[in-house]
């Protein structure tokens, strides 16, 4: 029973916490934010043992299916 509560506490604070940064990211305009997006990318994609599928998967949450797709190209150009 502890765990299950302890599960449902931590799913509610892991969906406020992203609903937080996504008003962050929105309030930085459609240009600044991807920006920093692709900034943050490409940083965690030099240190090795950084897992990278968390953000992106939480890009698709963060900016829709469409920008993304712009995001993740700007991002495959910039790292080869």
């Amino acid at each position: 029973m502890f765990k299950v509560i302890l599960t449902c506490i931590t799913i509610t604070l892991a969906l406020s916490c992203l609903l937080h940064l996504q008003e962050q990211v929105e309030s930085l305009g459609p240009v600044v934010g991807p920006l920093i997006f692709i900034l943050t990318m490409a940083s965690a994609e030099m240190i090795p043992l950084f897992p990278t599928q968390p953000l992106s998967l939480a890009s698709g949450l963060l900016f829709g299916p469409v920008q993304v797709r712009k995001c993740v190209a700007l991002l495959v150009l910039q790292t080869a």
